[in-house]
């Protein structure tokens, strides 16, 4: 099974940066100078796609690269490209029937399938047969089914018989109920989605209430417990408890089970987070996420470890009757007792990308998405393992998933057990230095990020993360990544030493 599901993605589009002619440039330096201005005069396509092949593809990011395992993109079946000319040449507008047809059916049928694995056998047959009944909802990403389940938490916890958030407002439903605000809590490692979602469905970014991450990088439920019992003395209404299924920066999965029954016990919206870890539900890793099918709902997204292309995500409700908190209709369109998506969706009009997920739920399956996880667990095994028998790096947390998280050590800094603050910001410095110059030289990418986490007292912490789910990711490749990485960190480790690099660290100082 392996080898077969390797070889969809052996075939993928890739292409040979031509170092003679484009130097990669630091994210920081690039601006829009390189591209020409757009001309009054339109060109033949032939001229624009030899433009683009010259011009623009070589300075693309060759995310495919088997050595690129910095963020949360891969290489993709190779059978996506038939499927992209498929979903425009067919041009369908999937927010009606009148304009979709069987693609309305189809992207229904992909929700029920992902809702099963997620849920169990519960709410079928009322969503299969009648339009009034939907399962949850295809967005284009992340962000946006974050933003349709907080957006079903805040009508669900502040509609009432005579006031709903929809008609009368956020304030009037607040009044109404004698609270004196909404929050949302959830841990320090949440998506920077909440705060967009916060300031959009009018909670405010300061009425979100982050609490700190425990070691291992989860929501300490005790800290939960006692900020569930201060809002309720308080009269502050929490619109939902947020879990995380593999957040961002760590691949650290919350206590979801645990988190879940809180909720249910304060009769709080329970929304997971599983953009990252959600296709675990399809596999016998599903014991990773155990509780997330008591979430009230989900996100998950397919353009992580779906491995579908950019600009598919979903939202997944538990009970239909929830979707009805967001329902909206039109008299052109998403009109009462029709199959029409639009009537559940805060986007319009939408291409029929559902296709996509249709396409690798079929040629893909669950066995394979299997076998890419056991593939992608074997090589962090094997990346962790490198780690720690090299003394140049430190392990920053043991994946819980299929992100590995480390940092280089400088040489006099190595076996230490406490480092003062000019030693901390000298190790941030290298590390910050490293990924920069590793992504400039453009052979190989790692991601870094700032993490605050106790056993480092709650610092600023830069560390270096690998995502490593790429199919044509090997352990040599690995391997070479740690090597390259070496060598850029002691050539930095010299020059920054230097007498005379400006605002060089003492070397005294750092021992």
């Amino acid at each position: 099974m392996e080898n077969t599901i390797k070889k969809l993605f052996s075939s993928t589009f890739t292409y040979d940066i031509p170092k003679d002619q484009v130097t990669r440039k630091s994210i920081v330096d690039i601006n829009g100078g390189e591209i020409e201005d757009i001309s009054e005069n339109a060109m033949g396509f032939s001229e624009y796609w030899q433009k683009l092949q010259q011009d623009i593809v070589p300075r693309t990011v060759e995310v495919t690269n088997p050595k690129f395992i910095g963020h949360m993109t891969s290489s993709l079946p190779s059978f996506f490209g038939e499927i992209s000319k498929l979903i425009t040449s067919l041009n369908q507008n999937v927010v009606k029937t009148e304009t979709s047809h069987i693609l309305t059916f189809i992207e229904r049928k992909c929700l029920e399938y992902i809702h099963r694995c997620v849920y169990g056998d519960t709410e079928y047959p009322l969503a299969a047969r009648c339009g009034n009944h939907m399962l949850g909802t295809i967005t284009s990403n992340g962000s946006l089914s974050n933003t349709m389940a907080m957006w079903i938490a805040r009508n669900r916890a502040l509609d009432s018989e005579h006031f709903s958030c929809a008609e009368d407002g956020m304030s009037a439903c607040l009044l109404e109920k004698k609270y004196r605000k909404a929050v949302i809590i959830c841990s320090s490692l949440a998506h920077y989605s909440v705060k967009k979602i916060a300031s959009l469905i009018g909670i405010g970014t300061n009425n979100i209430i982050s609490i700190d991450v425990d070691s291992n990088g989860r929501m300490p439920t005790d800290i939960l417990k006692k900020q569930i019992l201060q809002c309720k003395k308080n009269n502050i209404c929490i619109i939902s408890i947020w879990g995380i299924a593999g957040t961002t920066e760590l691949g650290s999965i919350d206590p979801i089970d645990e988190m879940a029954e809180i909720a249910q016990q304060h009769n709080v919206h329970f929304h997971v987070d599983a953009a990252w870890g959600g296709v675990l539900a399809l596999t016998k890793y599903k014991m990773l996420l155990r509780g997330v099918e008591k979430a009230d709902t989900v996100t998950i997204c397919g353009h992580k470890q779906f491995y579908l292309p950019q600009g598919i995500s979903m939202m997944l409700a538990k009970k239909t009757q929830y979707m009805n908190f967001i329902e909206t209709q039109a008299k052109y369109q998403a009109r009462s007792n029709s199959f029409d998506l639009g009537r559940w969706t805060l986007e319009g009009s939408r291409p029929a990308n559902s296709l996509f997920l249709h396409a690798a739920l079929n040629c893909i399956g669950p066995k394979g998405y299997e076998s890419l996880l056991q593939h992608s667990f074997s090589l962090c095994d094997y990346f962790v393992d490198k780690i720690e028998s090299t003394p140049e790096f430190e392990l920053i947390l043991p994946p819980q998933m299929n992100i590995v998280t480390y940092r280089y050590i400088p040489t006099t800094l190595r076996n230490k057990e406490f480092y003062n603050d000019a030693q901390q910001q000298f190790i941030n410095s290298i590390n910050s230095s490293l990924q920069k110059k590793q992504w400039e030289q453009g052979s190989s990418f790692i991601s870094k990020t700032t993490v605050n986490l106790p056993q480092y007292n709650f610092g600023d912490t830069v560390i270096l993360r690998a995502a490593i789910i790429n199919p044509l990711t090997t352990t040599s490749h690995l391997k070479s990544i740690l090597a390259e990485q070496r060598k850029i960190a002691l050539s930095l480790e010299n020059e920054i030493l230097q007498p005379s690099t400006p605002q060089a660290y003492s070397p005294k100082a750092l021992i």
